[in-house]
């Protein structure tokens, strides 16, 4: 977190012992946070909680919410679980984002004799099942962009590397 968004954080607990003394306010952060001095006095009330990747069995509890499988007796196939953990590190986010692309590319089905959810054979020869996602998350991510028309294409890659607020005569000189 930036040293402005830590004073503007300051600010708003201030005026919030004044105003409504009752307020959480939830910080993310990738890396441990570096309080600055304004806002020291937010260390005092503060807690810390560190978010870790998901084991694979919390990986599989995941997707037995996101797949909406109620009965018990289903099972998810461990390899779908493997694929899955695998392709998003632990992250839930990912883990939604890989489930969601495969779900929506009818990737999963249910076998019913078995009762279980597994990933379809995309390749009948091969017993390889990981093949069906692939293994760089960045395109499972960016999929729901490629229907974009070239030009809208740009815009966006020009937008994502000149910051969240920029001058139109920057836009339209790049």
């Amino acid at each position: 977190i930036d040293p402005s968004s830590w004073s503007l954080l300051a600010e708003i607990m201030q005026r919030a012992r004044e105003e409504c003394p009752t307020i959480m306010i939830v910080v993310s952060s990738r890396n441990s946070p570096t309080i600055t001095s304004a806002a020291a006095s937010l260390r005092r009330n503060a807690v810390q909680v560190k978010l870790t990747p998901f084991e694979k069995s919390e990986t599989e509890q995941y997707l037995r919410f996101l797949l909406q499988i109620e009965d018990a007796q289903v099972i998810i196939d461990q390899r779908l679980v493997d694929v899955v953990h695998d392709r998003a590190n632990g992250c839930p986010l990912f883990i939604e984002s890989v489930a969601r692309w495969a779900h929506e590319k009818n990737l999963i089905e249910f076998v019913e004799g078995s009762k279980k959810m597994t990933l379809k054979m995309l390749d009948e020869r091969s017993d390889d099942v990981t093949v069906a996602i692939p293994r760089e998350l960045s395109n499972i991510l960016l999929a729901p962009f490629n229907h974009l028309s070239p030009p809208l294409w740009d815009a966006l890659k020009i937008a994502s590397c000149i910051g969240y607020s920029f001058d139109s005569d920057l836009y339209r000189a790049l």
